[in-house]
């Protein structure tokens, strides 16, 4: 079915939506920070100025580290 996960590990974070895009997802940057939720409004209450904002592809991963992260 549709999903959305957001998954966080050791060093990092991982995002990834189902391959048709039924549940949406957006990503974004502010500097060196990923910020990643269903809805963009819901970034912007936490940072109103960003650098970028884009909604992944269906199937489409987002793969964070760490400074340092592996």
């Amino acid at each position: 079915g549709p999903f959305s996960i957001i998954l966080g590990f050791e060093g990092g974070m991982m995002a990834l939506n189902d391959r048709l895009k039924l549940r949406s997802m957006v990503a974004a940057e502010k500097g060196n920070t990923l910020y990643v939720a269903s809805e963009e409004c819901a970034i912007r209450v936490i940072e109103s100025s960003l650098d970028r904002v884009w909604s992944p592809k269906g199937g489409e991963s987002i793969i964070a580290t760490l400074d340092g992260g592996n």
